[in-house]
C-alpha cells in the first residue's frame, strides 16, 4: 500500500504566515527550514512535513512518533522508523508525501518549464539522452527522466550521493546493488511530472489532494 499526500500552494503568503506555519513543526525541523532565504522554499519544505504528518496520522503511527523523532542515514535521507518509509517533494507550487508500510519509497515532482535542457546532459546515460533528443517534446521527456531517475536514487538511499549518470531509468524495473526496484509515473497534475520508485511491486495506490488551508489548519 502506498499513499500520497499533495497540496497545492497559488501564492506565497506574507512572512507572519510563514513563520506561523513554522510554529506548527518542532524547532529542530523549524529552525532548518529557517534558513532558506526564499519564502517559497520555506514554504514548500513546511508544507511537506506537515504532509508527513497527516501519513503518520494515516498510519496510526501518530501517537509513537513525531517528527522530532527524525533520523537520517549516512546520505542525510531522512527516516522515522523501521516498518515505515515516506519521502517527501517539491516543485513550483507542488508539495508532495509519499508513504509506504511495504518497503522503500522514493518520489519526485517538477514542474515543466522551457529551458535549455543540453545543459544538463551529462545528467543522463547515452541511452536516456537519445530517447529524450528522439522524442517529438524533448523538454517533457527530459523532466520524465529525471523525475524517474531522482525518485529511483531516493528509493536506493543515495539520492545526490549517487552519481546521476551511473543509474539507467528507462525501465520500469531496475536492479541496483542487488536489488530490484519498481518506477511508476504518476499523472498527478497537469503541467507536473512525478514518479515513485519503490523495493517492492505496487499494488495500490491512494492519491489525496490536501488543500493549503486545511493542511495548515489542521496541523
Amino acid at each position: 500500500m502506498i499513499t500520497i499526500f499533495y497540496t497545492m500552494v497559488s501564492d506565497t503568503p506574507a512572512q507572519d504566515r510563514i513563520n506561523a506555519i513554522l510554529e506548527k513543526l518542532p524547532p529542530v525541523i523549524s529552525d532548518k527550514i529557517a534558513q532558506y532565504s526564499s519564502n517559497s522554499d520555506k514554504l514548500a519544505r513546511a508544507c511537506g512535513k506537515l504532509l508527513l504528518q497527516k501519513q503518520l496520522c494515516h498510519y496510526g503511527l501518530a501517537e509513537k512518533l513525531t517528527l522530532k523523532d527524525m533520523q537520517y542515514n549516512q546520505f542525510n535521507r531522512p527516516f522515522l522508523c523501521s516498518g515505515f518509509d515516506f519521502n517527501i517533494a517539491h516543485s513550483n507550487n507542488m508539495a508532495i508525501c509519499a508513504a509506504t508500510n511495504s518497503g522503500s519509497i522514493g518520489i519526485d515532482v517538477e514542474a515543466i518549464k522551457n529551458m535549455d535542457i543540453t545543459a544538463l546532459k551529462d545528467s543522463f546515460t547515452p541511452k536516456e539522452w537519445q530517447n529524450i533528443k528522439n522524442s517529438p517534446q524533448p523538454v517533457v521527456a527530459f523532466y520524465t527522466q529525471w523525475v524517474r531517475k531522482e525518485s529511483l536514487l531516493k528509493a536506493i538511499g543515495k539520492g545526490v550521493y549517487q552519481s546521476f549518470p551511473e543509474v539507467e531509468a528507462l525501465d520500469n524495473l531496475v536492479s541496483f546493488g542487488n536489488k530490484l526496484y519498481y518506477l511508476q509515473e504518476l499523472d498527478i497534475r497537469a503541467g507536473y511530472k512525478v514518479s515513485i520508485s519503490t523495493n517492492f511491486p505496487v499494488k495500490d495506490i491512494s492519491v489525496v489532494e490536501i488543500s493549503f488551508d486545511e493542511l495548515v489548519k489542521s496541523s
